[in-house]
């Protein structure tokens, strides 16, 4: 099943600043919606790598995430107003396990750890939507 496009703009979005320190807000918001340790490890692991990237190379002034409960995982989303990157192209490429200073192995990390992932760039905005399949014991829940 493929993101849908009007999803976008439909979403709760909550604003952040553009900091490593976000990440906290994201973890708070991730918990409020699953327990299973696993689940959040990723969902965590996701957001920060993307974060990581977003405050190091976009230099972005705005910035914002949100996090859903799904059937079978978590929807979740960050956007920002930096320069135009598509992680989800960037992440396709074959990375060399044994050269990590060659960059982009986070985004593969990325790429392997959600089930699907989507990047649009409109009006300056670029925007990554991810789902994320719940750890096996959280199925039914």
């Amino acid at each position: 099943m493929k993101l849908p496009e009007m999803m976008y703009g439909a979403l709760p979005w909550k604003s952040i600043g553009v900091s490593l320190s976000s990440i906290n807000a994201i973890k708070a918001d991730i918990l409020a919606i699953t327990d299973d340790p696993g689940t959040v490890k990723k969902a965590v692991l996701v957001f920060d790598e993307l974060l990581a990237n977003i405050v190091s190379y976009s230099g972005a002034k705005k910035a914002g995430y949100f996090c859903e409960r799904e059937d079978s995982g978590l929807l979740l989303g960050i956007f920002d107003d930096g320069a135009e990157f598509d992680p989800t192209a960037y992440a396709a490429e074959e990375k060399d396990p044994f050269n990590l200073d060659c960059g982009g192995m986070g985004l593969s990390v990325v790429a392997q750890t959600v089930k699907e992932w989507a990047y649009r760039r409109e009006n300056g905005i670029n925007t990554v939507l991810m789902r994320l399949q719940l750890s096996e014991n959280q199925h039914g829940a």
